[in-house]
């Protein structure tokens, strides 16, 4: 008898535990529409670009644009960015200014992502080139 209570009891805890490791984040509804913060450093053929813009679109789990979800937009300037976007999974879009021309694999066809959730503090760095 004894031995089945620890069995079971052994099996729920290891069933908590696969549990709670194996989550994302979870959103709160407070946090639902808010924005948070995301800032980084875009290098530009090894150096910190000059000026430029970077777009931060929505994303699904697949890395699908959500295209009903609004765009965050925010500047480059020596090589830095700062802006608040919503929390989720993004594709990352570089573009450069006048001066600057960033081929379409940064911008229009990028293949960079991020994700943002509620606990990040981290600075993102992107690293792209001319050509």
């Amino acid at each position: 008898m004894w031995k089945t209570k620890y069995t079971i009891g052994i099996f729920v805890v290891l069933m908590m535990l696969a549990a709670g490791g194996c989550r994302p984040p979870q959103i709160t509804v407070e946090e639902l529409g808010s924005t948070f913060p995301f800032q980084g450093i875009v290098n530009l053929d090894g150096r910190p670009m000059s000026a430029g813009t970077i777009k931060v679109v929505p994303v699904d789990k697949e890395w699908q644009r959500l295209d009903n979800l609004p765009t965050d937009e925010g500047s480059i300037e020596a090589g830095r960015f700062q802006l608040n976007v919503s929390l989720g999974y993004k594709l990352i879009e570089i573009h450069g200014d006048d001066s600057v021309t960033i081929p379409e694999q940064f911008n229009t066809q990028t293949t960079l992502q991020a994700y943002i959730h509620h606990a990040t503090e981290d600075v993102f760095r992107f690293d792209v080139k001319s050509k």
